[in-house]
């Protein structure tokens, strides 16, 4: 395993070197202080594990890891950062972890070990779905999907929310359509929203992310990277991340949005 250790400040950078050395020795462990080196490093070296400082004078850690996962999308990111406000960036990069300055031995031991648990269940996904913030949906590349209908969209945040279970026509319809009745006019509405939401997928080649039976529809977790789906796993990054904020835009929502923000456990605490 090839482990790359970025930090300006050369002595903290050398305590974290020293420290994933002592978890992990039979690893080849390398330090930066410049980031330019650490991404030069990169298109020389597969770098399994990247633990990256956010805040840097020439470029910043989220800038590093984009050039980090431009060259291999496997690179596996951990932040190392004195401030929790960087959790929603830590994931917009699919970073796949998050340490507060200075890191104990546990903590660093404890992402390692996330690492390793990922490559067993290998559960990076197709898309990449923020639910906290405002509700996107991106391709692995990065790019943003544009649902033609603001009615599809909001039927993919509803079947993201399901976390996979099977959601019946009727169902939607009245959670979509407020709850008008099931006259087929009504129905071939939903069928249109349905129609236009499976468009856009095939389109970016990602259809199989939702499960059609006869009459309901599902997502598939394994081929979704969420925000939301790391919260309730208890990744410190993903709750970081949530901020009160849980798909604002739905009514539906609001409900398990209460509950987040009513049971929300407190991990870190920003430093001045």
């Amino acid at each position: 395993m090839n482990i790359i250790v970025l930090d300006d400040e050369k002595n903290t950078k050398e305590d974290l070197v020293e420290k994933v050395i002592k978890l992990r020795p039979d690893a080849n462990v390398t330090g930066f202080t410049d980031p330019e080196q650490a991404i030069a490093f990169a298109r020389t070296t597969t770098i399994d594990v990247a633990f990256l400082d956010m805040e840097m004078p020439k470029i910043s850690g989220i800038d590093t890891a984009k050039a980090l996962k431009a060259i291999s999308d496997t690179t596996y990111i951990i932040f190392a950062t004195a401030h929790e406000k960087y959790a929603l960036d830590a994931f917009k990069v699919r970073a796949g972890g998050y340490l507060m300055k200075p890191a104990s031995l546990k903590e660093i031991e404890e992402e390692l070990n996330q690492v390793q648990q990922q490559e067993i269940e290998n559960p990076k996904g197709k898309v990449r779905v923020q639910c906290f913030g405002g509700f996107d949906v991106f391709c692995k590349n990065g790019e943003r999907i544009c649902f033609a209908r603001s009615k599809s969209k909001e039927l993919f945040a509803y079947l993201v929310n399901r976390k996979g279970a099977s959601v019946s026509n009727s169902e939607l319809i009245d959670i979509l359509l407020e709850g008008k009745e099931h006259t087929e006019s009504v129905q071939s509405s939903l069928r249109k929203i349905i129609s236009d939401m499976q468009k856009i997928l095939k389109e970016k080649e990602i259809e199989e992310i939702v499960i059609r039976s006869r009459n309901s529809l599902a997502v598939d977790k394994v081929a979704i990277d969420c925000d939301y789906y790391a919260y309730l796993k208890g990744e410190v990054w993903a709750i970081n991340a949530y901020h009160y904020d849980y798909m604002l835009d739905y009514e539906w929502a609001e409900e398990i949005n209460w509950y987040l923000s009513n049971n929300k456990p407190r991990l870190f605490t920003a430093m001045p």
